[in-house]
């Protein structure tokens, strides 16, 4: 992987070790980031923990294996999560409304999404 690939990964990486740490260690802290999400009973809360800790940690290992590991491979986890969650949360703004703020996660991951594409569409150094 080339060191332009390299560098397009450093934020993403950084991103997703962020969303991982406070998943991990500060969930209520996240669930409020997020928009104030709230279970209404402990499976629920059990669901709301293990699915963000789940969702950032693999776009996290994805991202690392390939910026450390030269995975080329290990990109299409976060492309597709990263990706599909922004093309859903556009198409639910499209038919329900964009609430205030609903851009701000948007454009990371869309930005996130182009620095993953170019990283996989670079050439080997």
């Amino acid at each position: 992987m080339s060191k332009t690939a390299k560098l397009a990964l450093i934020l993403p990486f950084l991103i997703g070790l962020a969303m991982t740490v406070l998943a991990v260690f500060q969930p209520d802290r996240l669930t409020d980031t997020l928009g104030g999400l709230a279970a209404t009973g402990p499976v629920g809360e059990a669901s709301l923990r293990a699915d963000f800790v789940a969702y950032f940690m693999t776009f996290t290992i994805g991202v690392a294996g390939a910026l450390f590991a030269g995975k080329r491979g290990w990109l299409w986890a976060p492309l597709a999560l990263f990706g599909l969650t922004g093309i859903v949360r556009v198409l639910h703004g499209l038919f329900e409304g964009f609430a205030a703020g609903a851009f701000v996660p948007i454009a990371i991951e869309v930005v996130c999404c182009a620095l993953i594409f170019y990283a996989m569409r670079s050439k080997p150094a």
